[in-house]
C-alpha cells in the first residue's frame, strides 16, 4: 500500500484553457494512463487528479473550486505533496482506437495516446475532443496516425453539439478495436451504450470523491464497486451494470445526489 507523501516542485506551468492550468513537476512517477494521485497543498483539502504524464509528472488542473483555484494560482518553484499513484489504468487493445474526451477529461487520454503510440507505432487513432465552447477545448496530440475532431456545444469551433455529434458518424464508418473515454459521466454513459450497441470494448473512467484513495473508507463506492481501487477505469459493459452510473453520485458528505 503506497501512502507516504512525497514533495514535488512546480518547474513549468501554462494556461491550457480558460479554466485549466497545466503543471510540470520536478519528479517522475511510476504511473500508467488512467491512474490518479492524491495532491495536497498545505492549508487546503487533499484532492485527486488523473496523471497527465508520468515522466516527468504532469497534471491538468481545472480551477473549479476553492482548493483547485488556489492550486492554479501557484507559480514555478511552489511546492506541494502527493501520494500514489492509485487505481487501475487503461489497457491497450488492438491497433485502431476511438478516443473520446470531454472537457479536461481529455488530459489522461492524451497520456494514453502518447504511451499507446510508443508501444504500437502502427496504431490508428480517431480522437474526439469536446467542450462547451472554444476556449475550454484541450490541446490535441499531433501525430501522423491521429485524426482529431473537435466539438463545441455552442458551435464556436468544430462540429456543433456534444461529442456524440462526431462519435456517431465515426462509428458508422469505422471498425474500432476499442473505445477509450473520459469526461462528464452523462457523456460516458452515452458512449458506453454506443459501445455496447456496436459490440466494441469500451473503457471509461468513473471518478468519485476520494478520501483514502486505496479502498479503505468506501466513500467512492458505486453500488459496491470502489472507484479508487476497482477503477477508476472500467469497461463500459461492466459500468452499465452499476445502477447509479450515469445517474447518481455521493457528495463529500456521503449524501447521494443526482448527476
Amino acid at each position: 500500500m503506497n501512502t507516504p507523501y512525497k514533495k514535488i516542485k512546480i518547474v513549468d506551468k501554462k494556461q491550457e484553457t480558460d479554466i485549466v492550468s497545466y503543471f510540470v513537476f520536478d519528479k517522475k512517477i511510476n504511473a500508467k494512463p488512467g491512474q490518479f494521485i492524491m495532491l495536497w497543498l498545505a492549508g487546503e483539502d487533499e484532492k485527486p487528479f488523473s496523471v497527465a504524464n508520468a515522466n516527468p509528472l504532469e497534471l491538468a488542473i481545472a480551477a473549479i473550486g476553492p482548493t483547485t483555484n488556489n492550486i492554479c494560482k501557484l507559480e514555478k518553484g511552489a511546492e506541494l505533496f502527493y501520494r500514489g499513484p492509485y487505481g487501475k489504468a487503461y489497457s491497450l487493445m488492438g491497433k485502431k482506437w476511438l478516443v473520446v474526451g470531454g472537457g479536461y477529461g481529455f488530459a489522461p487520454l492524451r497520456f494514453l495516446i502518447k504511451e499507446g503510440l510508443k508501444k504500437n507505432r502502427n496504431a490508428k487513432i480517431d480522437c474526439v475532443i469536446g467542450a462547451k465552447t472554444k476556449n475550454l477545448l484541450m490541446q490535441e496530440v499531433k501525430h501522423k496516425n491521429i485524426k482529431t475532431y473537435y466539438t463545441t456545444d455552442d458551435g464556436s469551433f468544430g462540429i456543433k453539439g456534444n461529442v456524440l455529434a462526431a462519435v456517431e458518424p465515426l462509428l458508422e464508418k469505422n471498425n474500432y478495436d476499442c473505445i477509450y473515454c473520459c469526461g462528464p459521466e452523462k457523456m460516458m454513459y452515452q458512449i458506453a451504450l454506443l459501445g455496447e450497441k456496436k459490440s466494441i470494448p469500451t473503457q471509461i473512467s468513473i471518478e468519485r470523491y476520494y478520501k483514502c484513495g486505496f479502498g479503505l473508507c468506501g466513500h467512492c463506492s458505486v453500488n459496491g464497486w470502489l472507484s479508487c481501487k476497482d477503477g477508476p477505469v472500467i469497461f463500459g459493459s461492466d459500468a452499465l451494470k452499476l445502477k447509479d452510473f450515469g445517474f447518481y453520485y455521493k457528495d463529500k458528505t456521503g449524501a447521494k445526489k443526482q448527476i
